[in-house]
């Protein structure tokens, strides 16, 4: 094939490309169950920095979740640490939401509970983001406790290695 060959073969599927593309296009879905939409709750937002909490209303929670998080995200030279971003009132904000109380998930206990490992995997959760958050900070804090026998939150285990 000669430069002017190739050129002309060119020139033609470029030509051709609108034809297809057209052809590809996208169409709206019309007639799917409204219960499928997103939710109010289930749109991102912008975080709300500053003002009260709205589930970790317990400082001991504040301080211990704080801890965990800035021990993920330190503080360094390339930016703010998780709480100085405000990672912490992101977290409250999505527990406070229908995320943080499934209300998008089936909770209900099994029909057949000796089937569930088999079809599912493994065990199913019942309990909600909110509640396995809690359930888990109250956890660390009892082992701290015991472990340590520090009835502050785990500053020891979790914070920083900077100190």
């Amino acid at each position: 094939m000669n430069r002017r060959e190739a050129l002309f073969s060119m020139g033609a599927f470029i030509a051709g490309v609108p034809a297809i593309a057209k052809s590809v296009e996208a169409k709206e879905i019309r007639g799917f169950p409204v219960e499928i939409t997103l939710s109010e709750d289930s749109v991102p937002r912008h975080v709300r920095v500053g003002g009260e909490l709205r589930v970790f209303k317990d400082e001991i929670d504040r301080k211990t979740l704080t801890a965990i998080i800035d021990r993920l995200i330190p503080s360094d030279d390339h930016g703010p640490s998780a709480s100085e971003a405000s990672c912490l009132e992101f977290i409250d904000d999505q527990l406070a939401t229908a995320y943080g109380s499934s209300d998008a998930l089936y909770l209900k206990e099994p029909l057949k509970p000796e089937n569930e490992e088999e079809i599912m995997g493994s065990p199913q959760f019942i309990a909600t983001p909110r509640e396995r958050y809690e359930i888990g900070l109250k956890a660390l804090q009892a082992y701290v406790q015991k472990t340590d026998g520090a009835p502050s939150p785990p500053f020891r285990l979790i914070a920083s290695t900077k100190s």
